[in-house]
This record gives structure tokens, sequence and C-alpha cells, in this order.
């Protein structure tokens, strides 16, 4: 779903990309086939390049350091402008994963937080 959304977008807006498909294997997740030509004729370390693009460091337990910069990466903006409605509709109410819905789910979330120094 949502993922799925924001990387189909990376793909074919940042990197022009036309022919794509997503395949659920199961067990093992979902897979991207990128059929296009130029796709198929990258390099393993150009493929590589492709999936680091999508990756967002969030630190560690060890490297607790986490910082977004301003203004956000296009590609960061555009997953937000379409994760946000979605997260809304979606994991928020009661009626989806209920994460605010009651004010015990609300609190169990803030208390996974880390406190300010």
């Amino acid at each position: 779903g949502m993922a799925v959304e924001v990387m189909d977008e990376g793909l074919r807006k940042d990197f022009g990309f036309e022919h794509v498909a997503w395949i659920y294997s199961g067990r093992r997740g979902v897979h991207c086939w990128v059929c296009d030509d130029g796709a198929r004729k990258l390099t393993n370390e150009a493929r590589s390049a492709v999936a680091t693009y999508f990756e967002v460091n969030l630190g560690s337990d060890k490297n607790k350091s986490f910082h977004l910069s301003s203004p956000l990466h296009p590609m960061l903006s555009r997953a937000y402008k379409i994760l946000e409605p979605q997260f809304a509709s979606s994991v928020l109410p009661e009626e989806g994963h209920g994460l605010l819905a009651t004010r015990a789910s609300w609190t169990k979330l803030l208390l996974t937080l880390p406190q300010s120094a």
C-alpha cells in the first residue's frame, strides 16, 4: 500500500521509469520489477544507488543522531503529501489502527518517545 505508492512515484518521477510492476511474493514481501530497457542495463552499483535513494536514516539505538534538513528533500516532501492523508484516515482513527483513538493508545505512544534533555 502506502510504501509502494511512495516508491512508485519516486521511480517514475525522479528516475523516469515507465514500466514498473509490483509483485507480492508472500513471506518475502513486496518486490518491484522495473522493466524499462535502461533499468535492465543498470550495473549492480547503480541499482543499489536507486534503492539507497529511498532510504531515510532515522538513527539507531547506538547512534541517536537524527536530523532532517530544511527544506525537505523533494522525495521526502512528496512522500509526506502521499502519506499524511492516508495516515490520518487509516492509522489514527479507531476504525483504523487506532493509534490516537483513545487516551490509553496515545499515552502508550507518548511513552515510547525519548525524554527531552
